[in-house]
């Protein structure tokens, strides 16, 4: 049964309520430093609190909203505007919607992706002709979600190349209601389908260069038939950064730090 919204945001308030203050206070805090949510979730675990994910997550539904305003488009205008923009443009630059998928809770069709998960769905992605181009010769591909970029309180996943200069070339931005493995099956799919459709040509990348999400991953060996796989150098970084503030000895620090950058040099896989 299609459940009204007010309804649905009152049980995600119910929901909220069964944990405790104390977890509440840190998630708006790593909320705030722009923590995804599965990071989000790791890091209360290490703190001890008894949560599950789907309480992360609907608590930080009700945090976007408090943050960037409700959201102000229902689903069906959100179909209705995919199908409106839908139609290839004769200029190189204006943007279009090259994909859209919408689903509804109330939707019984067995035939379905997503029959088996609840509630409404959107995926939908944009782009121009000049920059599908650029995907056409790409050989390697950037896929993330940011959280610095929001549209209707979700996150903005940006599929991009990079040239030998160093310089970032986006070809997308995509909008998901979620950031599951079939939503980056959706955008890989996608890319490769509408650049052969737009502009004749194959979308055939031989690298992907991305932080440790398991989502994205595997759906680029899957899509692509290739498990060539570069970690992202700031995410690794970071990450590695903060694992040996634990350590107390600063020269050992430092001599891991430099043994970690030595490894770039390895001319062996």
């Amino acid at each position: 049964m299609f459940r009204a919204k007010n309804e649905h945001d009152r049980t995600n308030s119910t929901r909220c309520n069964f944990f405790s203050v104390e977890a509440k206070k840190n998630i708006k805090e790593l909320f705030y430093l722009k923590l995804k949510p599965k990071k989000i979730y790791e890091a209360l675990q290490e703190r001890n609190f008894k949560i599950t994910v789907n309480q992360v997550h609907n608590y930080l539904t009700q945090l976007r909203k408090q943050k960037f305003d409700p959201t102000t488009l229902s689903l069906e205008e959100v179909d209705s505007w995919c199908q409106e923009k839908s139609t290839i443009p004769q200029s190189e630059d204006e943007t279009f919607i090259v994909s859209f998928y919408v689903h509804y809770e109330d939707d019984t069709n067995d035939d379905d992706e997503d029959v088996i998960d609840d509630g409404n769905k959107f995926r939908f992605f944009m782009s121009t002709k000049r920059l599908l181009k650029i995907a056409s010769t790409s050989t390697n591909l950037h896929a993330d979600a940011t959280y610095k970029s929001i549209w209707q309180g979700f996150s903005v996943l940006v599929v991009e190349t990079s040239d030998y200069g160093r310089k970032f070339h986006p070809f997308e931005l995509a909008v998901c209601s979620d950031e599951k493995q079939q939503d980056f099956e959706f955008i890989f799919k996608s890319i490769s389908a509408d650049v052969e459709r737009t502009i004749e040509s194959n979308f055939t990348p031989e690298v992907l260069v991305v932080d440790g999400s398991g989502a994205i991953r595997n759906d680029f060996m899957k899509r692509f038939n290739t498990d060539k796989m570069v970690m992202c150098w700031g995410h690794m970084c970071r990450n590695v950064e903060k694992k040996l503030k634990s350590l107390k000895v600063g020269t050992i620090r430092n001599e891991i730090l430099d043994d970690v950058e030595k490894l770039q040099l390895c001319e062996s896989e």
